[in-house]
């Protein structure tokens, strides 16, 4: 059956130094530079595009990061409907070393004719999901991208867990018909939440709501590596 290997944000800016930091980030690299050197049939990576004074920044509304506020849901056909936004240190900026993928990474996607594929480039629409429909646009590129290369399995690796891995990994099982078997590699992602307690409950939910959460050494991953 022909896979993905989805890259979610591995980005400077949520690894060790950047400005959104993920506890333990750097542990997943070494499984993610395992499988860049995998038997898939596409390589793709999301990222984490904002440009300066993005929606999601605490320093726009003048509040502290990690905190929550509702803001206008412009997606909604609803008047005046709103919708939570979490709020972050500005991250993942145009034109920064932050946004830029972790090198080796970068490095080997680019050696594998991998695809990148930006999100959040919207100042006023955060997009967690590799599978968001850019503002204008119809289509996911991430969609077109899996469905015109046939494909049946897409693993999913990156950061975080709890944001970007869960809205990709939940979008990914709604995306295409009939479903593609989605799949999360249990070393290779890691959470914003660093409670062991969180990370389970997370792919739990993942779990129950239809994707698969594997070993890096396990079955599923033996043919191609």
């Amino acid at each position: 059956m022909k896979a993905c290997l989805l890259l979610v944000d591995v980005q400077n800016d949520f690894l060790p130094g950047g400005a959104l930091a993920v506890g333990e980030g750097d542990l997943t690299l070494p499984h993610t530079l395992r499988l860049l050197n995998g038997k898939f049939d596409v390589f793709a990576a999301s990222q984490d595009f904002h440009p300066p004074g993005h929606i999601s920044f605490a320093s726009r509304h003048s509040l502290p990061p990690f905190t929550t506020i509702q803001i206008p849901d412009l997606d909604s056909s609803i008047p005046g409907a709103t919708k939570t936004q979490e709020l972050w240190p500005d991250h993942c900026v145009q034109g920064t070393h932050g946004v830029e993928l972790e090198a080796r990474v970068h490095e080997r996607l680019t050696q594998r004719g991998g695809t990148v594929v930006t999100k959040g480039a919207d100042i006023e629409r955060d997009a967690y999901s590799a599978f968001a429909i850019p503002t204008g646009s119809k289509t996911s590129p991430m969609v077109d991208l899996l469905q015109a290369a046939a494909i049946v399995e897409v693993f999913v690796v990156g950061l975080a867990t709890d944001f970007c891995v869960r809205a990709s990994v939940l979008a990914a099982l709604k995306a295409n018909s009939p479903p593609w078997k989605v799949f999360v590699v249990r070393e290779a992602v890691r959470g914003v939440d660093p409670k062991a307690e969180e990370r389970v409950a997370v792919l739990k939910e993942l779990e129950a709501a239809g994707a698969k959460v594997v070993s890096i050494d396990g079955p599923e991953l033996a043919a191609r590596l």
